[in-house]
């Protein structure tokens, strides 16, 4: 695919869909996992805090970590459950 700036794209580019290969698939839910990790480091910057301790249900969406310095952002669950623990882990930022 050739891409070039300027006036041929006046509207930006159109990909195709490609839907005609799932449009005869029904929708299927997808499970919910038995376990999440939440990493408290998003990006760069510094960490955030856990503001849950182990046991503490919590709702999706719910603030599981608060951010920490200039360069930080608040972390929220995706899913309800239970806080199984909270450990360091090593993650793909070492």
């Amino acid at each position: 695919m050739n891409i070039r700036k300027g006036k041929a794209y006046p509207y930006g580019i159109h990909v195709k869909d490609m839907k005609e290969l799932s449009n005869d698939c029904p929708i299927e839910p997808v499970k919910t996992p038995d376990r999440v990790y939440l990493s408290m480091s998003q990006h760069i910057g510094a960490p955030a805090v856990p503001v849950v301790q182990v046991g503490d249900k919590v709702k999706k969406g719910q603030l599981v970590g608060k951010e920490n310095g200039f360069v930080s952002a608040n972390v929220f669950t995706p899913i309800g459950g239970t806080v199984s623990e909270i450990k360091d882990l090593t993650d793909s930022q070492g």
